[in-house]
């Protein structure tokens, strides 16, 4: 039955004669649907693009927290002075002005932004930029995660980054020092 049907649509088709007007038709229409696949194709690379920075926009505490604590908190609120027995740079003392997952009733954000009648921190120096406020302001809502040993965390992104072989001979060369 294939084949019938195969032979008929050849007969057929022998016996159709295109006139040089719809030849160009359908190449223009195979260069429409060309156009057509090809911009859908972007389309899709550039969904990819945006899915892949949304996965990568999570804040983390060692590569976005702790440079602005350490830039601007910890010189008053640190291991040398501990101003309101409050200390920036232990995870233990920083968290009872972070309520994770509500930024707004964070004490730590509404000290920095200046709100109630509190004065804004760091006080006696500039405020932090707006990108470094939003920066806190997700991080807390994202549950203000902050690792136990953040000098190890860095640690282990740093020798993540390396090669293994690398990697090895930084490690043996750490434990021959000290």
């Amino acid at each position: 039955m294939q084949r019938r049907f195969g032979v008929r649509l050849r007969a057929h088709l022998a016996a159709v004669t295109v006139p040089a007007d719809a030849f160009h038709l359908l190449i223009i229409m195979k260069k429409r649907t060309f156009k057509v696949l090809a911009l859908i194709a972007l389309l899709c690379s550039c969904w990819s693009l945006f899915e892949t920075g949304s996965a990568q926009s999570k804040v983390d505490f060692v590569r976005d927290i702790q440079p602005i604590l350490q830039t601007n908190c910890v010189s008053c609120h640190g291991p040398q002075k501990a101003q309101a027995q409050l200390r920036l740079d232990e995870k233990g003392s920083a968290l009872t002005m972070i309520q994770p997952g509500n930024a707004k009733a964070s004490r730590l954000l509404q000290r920095v932004l200046g709100e109630g009648s509190e004065p804004r921190m760091p006080q006696g120096s500039e405020s932090l930029k707006p990108a470094q406020i939003e920066l806190l302001r997700r991080w807390i809502n994202e549950g203000a995660t902050w690792p136990d040993n953040p000098q190890s965390a860095i640690r282990n992104q740093v020798i993540g980054r390396l090669s293994r072989r690398s990697a090895r001979l930084c490690l043996r060369s750490r434990t021959q020092l000290g």
